[in-house]
């Protein structure tokens, strides 16, 4: 969707080097392992059951990718890796050997100690800002929150052993962020676009929903002033995606400038075989 390639997104090369890669005959450190896990935003359960989830036994370890139909079994002999099976989550039965697996994050943000401290100082001399605003103005309530907001970032940041949810908070952790279609090799990725007039219609709306709704948080102590900039106008994703190739598809007459066209092709639909 249009509101979808508006969000600010990590840039996918940071992401990318947090896949782990994982073959028999690799030596694995379970100890380490969990940690990691957890890290990526995976869920330690007693067993494997649901995406996202991952449980040791001894030297086995279960875990369930984001990408996979099915969870996948690592046995170890001593510290190397000796199989990998895909298994049935409800039986708990081998499916097939595998000859490697790839595990990708489970989380968006995925910062390192410097990147959550430097997050960190970012929010902090944000949310003084706006309390020391707050207080000129007599609005103790407003103050009251953004103190609460700081302390709630303060316990996500420093805690380490849990999974980092604050994709809100995106714009402190990395001074580049990316769109969906940035994800996409320009030159091996054709776009379609269902009624580009429409698809306009809808970014500007959702624009001017986000921006209400920040300017309330914002005036109530909830929301830090980087919050209202989470977001790609639909303006500028227009400007992306006219330097890509794409390809859209409208039964509407295009009524919007800000799309370049190319070249055109029209279809008369009494000359479609139904």
């Amino acid at each position: 969707t249009m509101a979808a390639c508006m969000n600010h997104l990590m840039p996918s090369d940071s992401w990318q080097k947090q896949v782990l890669t994982f073959a028999p005959g690799d030596v694995l450190d379970m100890e380490a392992m969990k940690s990691t896990l957890v890290q990526l935003g995976y869920e330690r359960t007693a067993q494997a059951e649901g995406p996202g989830q991952f449980a040791i036994r001894g030297g086995i370890l279960d875990v369930y990718p984001l990408t996979e139909e099915n969870p996948v079994r690592i046995e170890l002999w001593g510290d190397e890796i000796d199989s990998i099976r895909s298994f049935d989550a409800e039986s708990q039965r081998s499916i097939e050997n595998l000859e490697e697996i790839r595990i990708y994050p489970a989380a968006e943000l995925i910062p390192d100690e410097r990147q959550r401290t430097a997050a960190l100082e970012r929010i902090e001399k944000d949310a003084a800002r706006a309390i020391n605003q707050f207080q000129k103005e007599g609005q103790t309530e407003a103050a009251a929150a953004v103190r609460q907001l700081l302390s709630d970032a303060k316990d996500a940041l420093l805690e380490l052993a849990e999974p980092l949810s604050m994709e809100g908070f995106i714009d402190y952790f990395t001074p580049r962020t990316e769109s969906f279609p940035d994800y996409f090799d320009p030159k091996r990725t054709l776009i379609f676009l269902d009624e580009p007039t429409r698809i306009l219609e809808k970014g500007r709306s959702v624009e001017k929903e986000f921006e209400e709704s920040m300017a309330n948080r914002a005036a109530k102590g909830e929301a830090l002033p980087e919050e209202a900039r989470l977001l790609y106008s639909s303006e500028e994703i227009t400007v992306r995606l006219n330097r890509r190739n794409c390809v859209a598809l409208s039964l509407l007459e295009q009524k919007a400038p800000e799309w370049e066209q190319t070249g055109r092709y029209q279809i008369d639909a009494r000359s479609i075989n139904p």
